[in-house]
């Protein structure tokens, strides 16, 4: 006959499994893992405050293009007024004393505009430096001219490579800007220097 024991049977391993898997994964380390969520959040928050900053102070104009079209602007009044003084004036023929006073009224105007535009949308134009722009290279070539007496020549190469240039720069930023405003006003700048073209050249003898 089969002896029995006295002893219970042990039935612990039964209960182990459910031991050992009982905590989380991460519930020794909760501290840490907090740190960790609010540096990740602290980051996301740095950037969405970033884009959302960048984004409200970009301004919907270029400022490199409307630069550009102030310098252009200022080359040429620079030669209307510093180069053709009282006394080179007389070095001009006739219809280039003509031209040469209605591009500087008409240039003053519109580099007045174009700036105050820019200054509409915080870009801000210092003028001292604006005053001291001009290509000395250029200035060396009117010195030269008169020596040759050919100053009203070189007076006319200067003015058309200038507004060659202007008018370009000029359809750079139209095609770069999309308010309306600013199309409407470089739209009247390109009218503007197309008239200055056609005068220039109605002059040639």
């Amino acid at each position: 006959m089969p002896t029995t024991s006295s002893q219970d049977p042990n039935y612990d391993f039964l209960n182990q499994g459910s031991k050992s898997t009982s905590r989380l994964p991460f519930a020794n380390n909760s501290k840490k893992t907090r740190i960790i969520v609010v540096i990740i959040f602290v980051v996301l928050l740095f950037i969405l405050f970033s884009v959302v900053k960048s984004f409200l102070s970009s301004s919907p104009i270029s400022k490199t293009d409307y630069t550009a079209i102030v310098d252009r602007q200022q080359e040429m009044l620079h030669i209307l007024s510093v180069d053709v003084t009282q006394v080179t004036f007389t070095q001009l023929s006739p219809p280039d004393q003509n031209f040469s006073a209605t591009a500087l009224a008409t240039l003053a105007t519109d580099q007045q505009k174009t700036v105050g535009y820019m200054n509409d949308f915080k870009i801000k134009i210092n003028g001292v430096k604006l005053a001291k722009l001009y290509d000395s290279s250029i200035d060396q070539n009117f010195k030269s001219a008169l020596a040759t007496n050919t100053f009203d020549t070189v007076f006319k190469s200067e003015m058309s490579n200038q507004l060659a240039s202007y008018q370009q720069e000029l359809s750079t930023a139209y095609k770069a800007t999309t308010l309306t405003g600013g199309r409407k006003l470089l739209k009247i700048e390109d009218g503007e220097a197309k008239l200055l073209v056609t005068a220039l050249n109605s002059t040639t003898s």
